[in-house]
């Protein structure tokens, strides 16, 4: 049979490479979303908190994702320098006389953070001369976090950056 002169077996024909080429697109789609969607269920998020009041001074890292964070690197600049190594080893290194008296806990490289995890790196109170000094200290310091998600993707987060910089 034909209809405007062109074989309805051939319509039929093309009617069903132009259907299996829409679904074969949209397959594909779904299959994007569905990525997108994993990365997004493992998405780390580095943030550093500071804690000011006169009587107590602190910096946390905390992982405000919903994976967990893998850091891959640490570090302190100062002026010019750059200090590969987390703040307490930064500051036992270059103002030994501040830790006596200050809690601190470090965040070397390969360290894990999970998600909604906070980790105190440096927390000075009750002593105003001590969290005076570690204010002084800690001004003129930057801090850069190089860290991944379970997929490998790479973020660094700095101290002056609102949010994480993808990096790769």
């Amino acid at each position: 049979m034909k209809l405007f002169g062109i074989d309805t077996e051939k319509i039929l024909s093309f009617c069903a490479i132009i259907i299996s080429i829409g679904t074969f697109g949209s397959i594909l789609y779904q299959n994007s979303l569905y990525k997108r969607q994993q990365y997004a269920s493992v998405l780390p998020y580095i943030e550093i908190w500071h804690r000011n009041t006169p009587d107590v001074f602190g910096v946390q890292i905390v992982n405000s994702g919903v994976g967990p964070a893998f850091i891959e690197k640490f570090e302190v600049l100062y002026g010019d320098s750059i200090y590969e190594g987390d703040l307490p080893s930064f500051l036992i290194e270059k103002r030994a006389s501040l830790l006596k008296s200050l809690r601190h806990s470090n965040t070397p490289k390969g360290i894990i953070i999970p998600a909604g995890k906070t980790i105190e790196t440096i927390w000075a109170e009750s002593d105003s001369t001590l969290v005076a000094n570690v204010k002084k200290a800690y001004k003129d310091l930057n801090l850069r976090i190089t860290y991944s998600s379970i997929y490998g993707e790479k973020w660094v987060k700095t101290r002056f950056e609102t949010i994480p910089v993808k990096i790769d």
